[in-house]
């Protein structure tokens, strides 16, 4: 009997992607075994600490035939590249259709659990992932500086959206991408605060679609992206990723802001109440 193919994208399977689809948005999402759990390094950025709070663990990821089944995608992945990148392309494919056929539109995330330059692989035609469909909308995060500041310079393909994620031992690219203008995201360690390192916050727990964020937040500026912390209690100080809230108000906003009675702070037209940190 032959053996069954193992499906690479995962679709409407998660908590974070499925929230897309109140903007009409299906995401498709590949999870791979992150850093080196596949015996293969995936994530070339990592510290110690990323490692242990990474979403591999969290979710689904928590069980062992889910984790089996990331480290033989992975290893597919290492092991027969070529197979795999044309399987890759074969199911969004077949999941362009389902969305077209379902009337919502279609995007996709190649790194769920990974920080991998899908870009680099070319196919037959000269074109990479990307390019072969230059209508779709496709999005990851990274913590790779390299790949952030190409992003940052337009050579990356014009449909790949990246947010820079912050770690313990980044902060100085993260400074670096917050004043060339771009997002980046952080994991807050209890309440969401409205400012952060003098930007606003957005709640990305609202929706994984960080390429609408500006449409969404109407605004045309640098914003720190807050992704709840997914690890099931086990953070109980501040560690690595996760830090303690920050309501400073900002230094640099974009916008003109002053600061009223109490606590009201008027940006634009826009009044808020601040709550400060202890």
């Amino acid at each position: 009997m032959k053996n069954k193919t193992q499906k690479l994208l995962s679709i409407g399977s998660d908590s974070k992607t499925i929230k897309g689809n109140k903007y009409h948005y299906s995401t498709a999402i590949l999870y791979l075994a992150s850093a080196k759990q596949s015996g293969f390094n995936v994530c070339p950025s990592a510290s110690n600490q990323c490692i242990e709070d990474c979403l591999f663990w969290s979710g689904r990821g928590r069980m062992k035939n889910t984790q089996n089944a990331r480290i033989k995608k992975t290893q597919h992945y290492f092991l027969d590249r070529k197979k795999f990148m044309h399987q890759l392309k074969h199911e969004i494919e077949l999941f362009i259709k389902r969305s077209i056929k379902n009337n919502v539109n279609p995007c996709v995330r190649l790194n769920g659990t990974s920080d991998i330059s899908f870009e680099i692989f070319k196919y037959k035609n000269g074109l990479n992932i990307f390019d072969n469909f230059p209508d779709l909308q496709f999005y990851d995060y990274t913590s790779e500086y390299k790949r952030m500041s190409k992003y940052m310079n337009n050579k990356l393909p014009k449909n790949y959206h990246l947010t820079f994620s912050s770690k313990e031992d980044n902060q100085k690219h993260v400074s670096s991408v917050l004043k060339n203008g771009f997002n980046v995201s952080v994991v807050f360690e209890k309440n969401l605060p409205l400012f952060y390192k003098g930007c606003s916050v957005i709640n990305g727990d609202e929706s994984d679609l960080r390429f609408l964020d500006d449409r969404l937040y109407d605004n045309h500026r640098k914003n720190i992206v807050d992704l709840k912390t997914l690890m099931n209690n086990r953070i109980n100080s501040i560690r690595g990723c996760i830090v303690k809230p920050d309501n400073r108000l900002p230094k640099i906003i974009g916008l003109k802001y002053k600061k009223s009675k109490g606590n009201n702070i008027t940006i634009g037209k826009n009044s808020f109440i601040i709550k400060q940190g202890k």
